[in-house]
């Protein structure tokens, strides 16, 4: 069945109540199996599968590692995940980074599974929506950088002097909009979960000097962004740069 699909289970008898479901979006003639090792890379060379649909929990935990060793030695498969137990979104995430092109959660409902039967069908890679957030949510944290920008840093000095988002707006001659945006980016850059929070990390972190918070508009200085300098003198004395990496298995 070259140019077939597989799906590969350790209860394979589930396939059953999900057939309907990949033969209503025109996969016909799936093969359920449960093989592992160096017997599914037999069945692997022997059928020369289009599509591979592989159960989350296949090797438990460390499936995402797998599918991505499995990848190695078959690079040209076309890998969907498919969850139908209990595998969190927040570890599914692995999957994709780990190579796989698609992510199915029988848990979202029948039509929802189906719309993505439907798109991985044209070729085109689908993330069920809780996935689709996780990548979403780490991509962003991905793009963000380990100091503060100048205007960052000015809203975190004016919160720790207790100013509200108008204030802050009116101070820096900015709109309101903005500051809840920069407030958000700080929340995410010193996962802080409230201004208090905010302000008791920029303390522990030494960014604030007691004696320049003034608690109000007069005499109101704000220093330099101190994020930035101290990025500065870690590369000067080899800090080099900080790179983010994925835990995996």
């Amino acid at each position: 069945m070259e140019g077939g699909s597989l799906f590969i289970s350790r209860n394979i008898n589930v396939f059953s109540w999900l057939e309907n479901a990949f033969e209503d979006c025109g996969f016909y003639g799936v093969i359920p199996i449960s093989l592992d090792r160096d017997a599914l890379a037999c069945k692997l060379n022997q059928l020369k599968p289009k599509n591979v649909f592989i159960h989350s929990e296949f090797w438990s935990c460390v499936t995402p590692f797998m599918t991505g060793c499995l990848l190695k030695n078959f690079p040209d498969l076309n890998i969907s995940v498919v969850n139908f137990g209990n595998f969190p979104d927040s570890l599914a995430v692995r999957f994709i980074f780990h190579k796989a092109k698609s992510y199915l959660d029988v848990n979202n409902g029948i039509e929802e599974f189906k719309n993505g039967l439907s798109i991985i069908k044209t070729g085109k890679v689908y993330y069920s929506p809780g996935v689709d957030y996780q990548i979403n949510e780490l991509g962003e944290m991905l793009k963000l950088k380990s100091y503060t920008t100048d205007r960052e840093w000015q809203v975190l000095f004016l919160v720790c002097n207790g100013f509200n988002n108008e204030e802050i707006a009116f101070w820096l001659a900015v709109s309101e909009k903005t500051v809840e945006n920069h407030l958000n980016n700080l929340y995410k850059k010193l996962d802080a979960g409230n201004r208090l929070d905010l302000s008791r990390k920029a303390d522990k972190l030494g960014w604030v000097n007691k004696k320049e918070v003034v608690f109000n508009g007069n005499n109101l200085k704000i220093p330099k962004n101190p994020s930035k300098k101290k990025i500065k003198n870690a590369s000067a004395h080899g800090g080099g740069r900080l790179i983010k990496r994925f835990a995996v298995g």
